[in-house]
């Protein structure tokens, strides 16, 4: 069967196209067994569907949330930020203002009208699929998106889903590169913030009009940029440093002693 058949499962919640937990001989490492498939993906409340390959369908599917109050939680961001967020260089010459690299269509948050109404007033780059107006030459995933986002002053930061303690990479990846994220999403995003104004928060701003002359006022104002790195001469936050620990343990080590526990 090819592996774009799929069975689509019901739940209270919803991932994406799930990962696959495996090793490649198939067996138990520590016993000649075979092993049973697990899938997991990382979700949030509000989504409804697990997408899995039908001819591999798994004797369980894991779902790790990014909410606090859940007991399987798989933060985004990683436990080397808290020493590579002092380490990069803050006085890097940028080449360019404001960038963004959206190719996702999913919009529960209304953040691609946004974005296109904030569009009418200030220039800004995009490398992805969505309002696409620049070429991102030798793209080699992750790496080259960190590296275009080191060259900008800014960089949109929006989810694309609105819900508590749901802050992804698009916030994080910005700030481990000495750029300055542009962020719409978890209501409480300060909870997540390495450092004080290390960010500019679209939820203080009354519409995108008025978001777009602050952010003027920052691309041609150097002292006022360089105002957004402050945090860096001190130390984290200890809301960041103690969510990020997290990391420090592997989440499915972490589930493990979870339900050994039970």
């Amino acid at each position: 069967m090819s592996f774009r058949a799929k069975r689509r499962i019901s739940s209270l919640y919803r991932g994406g196209i799930p990962h696959c937990v495996r090793n490649d001989k198939g067996v138990c490492k520590h016993k000649n067994i075979p092993i049973t498939p697990i899938f997991y993906t990382v979700a949030t409340k509000s989504l409804k569907t697990i997408t899995v390959p039908n001819y591999f369908f798994p004797l369980f599917v894991l779902i790790f949330f990014v909410n606090f109050s859940q007991d399987r939680t798989y933060p985004y961001y990683q436990y080397d930020h808290i020493e590579t967020f002092h380490k990069e260089k803050r006085f890097l010459k940028k080449k360019g203002n404001i960038c963004m690299m959206i190719s996702s269509p999913f919009n529960k948050s209304h953040r691609l009208e946004y974005i296109q109404e904030l569009m009418k007033y200030i220039k800004v780059d995009s490398y992805g699929k969505i309002f696409n107006n620049k070429k991102l030459e030798n793209d080699t995933g992750q790496k080259s998106k960190l590296e275009l986002y080191r060259n900008y002053k800014f960089v949109i930061a929006f989810e694309n889903s609105i819900e508590i303690d749901y802050v992804t990479e698009k916030f994080f990846d910005p700030l481990s590169v000495c750029s300055v994220p542009i962020y719409y999403g978890a209501p409480n995003i300060k909870e997540f913030m390495p450092g004080e104004n290390c960010f500019i928060n679209v939820r203080d701003f009354n519409n995108p009009y008025e978001l777009s002359l602050y952010l003027n006022d920052c691309c041609n104002d150097e002292n006022l940029y360089q105002t957004f790195f402050y945090w860096k001469d001190k130390p984290l936050c200890q809301s960041y440093i103690q969510k990020a620990a997290l990391q420090y343990e592997n989440p499915f080590i972490r589930l493990c002693k979870f339900l050994s526990s039970r």
